[in-house]
């Protein structure tokens, strides 16, 4: 399933930050773009996902996006808290990081998700999320250290 953007409202109010610049480690690679008004989380891109993924949080905004495929694993769930939204089931799989290699394997081996996360095959309706991010202008490093408490 794609996740083609075909339509943006409001990029006047979008703005994307990253918390490090290149870091080697993939934890910490994930764009996010904020709304200038508000501050919700408006969507988050990572390398990973192969521009085939949109990663958005359902209380942050409004989605109009089809949400019916079923859910076949919970991944990249390391700073996933209540806040954010619903509590995982217990039922679907679920993945903190990819860091390890036994982890990254153990993820790849749902055929649903090892298709996801592959290079597009389809043709493009609309634009990605990478190309969204890149039509925003430049991306605001915060320059945050690894593992650093901002409380």
């Amino acid at each position: 399933m794609s996740s083609d953007i075909v339509e943006v409202q409001g990029k006047e109010f979008m703005k994307a930050f990253q918390l490090r610049d290149e870091d080697p480690d993939i934890l910490g690679m994930s764009t996010r773009i904020y709304c200038t008004e508000c501050y919700s989380i408006i969507g988050v891109d990572h390398p990973i996902y192969e521009d085939n993924v949109f990663l958005n949080f359902p209380k942050h905004c409004k989605n109009g996006g089809d949400l019916s495929a079923p859910l076949t694993a919970y991944v990249n769930m390391i700073d996933y808290t209540e806040e954010i939204g619903p509590l995982p089931t217990e039922e679907i799989p679920l993945f903190t990081t990819g860091r390890f290699q036994q982890e990254l394997d153990r993820i790849f081996d749902i055929p649903v998700v090892a298709d996801t996360f592959k290079p597009r095959e389809t043709p493009l309706e609309g634009i990605t999320l990478s190309k969204l991010i890149q039509d925003l202008g430049p991306v605001t490093i915060l320059g945050l250290d690894k593992g650093s408490d901002l409380n």
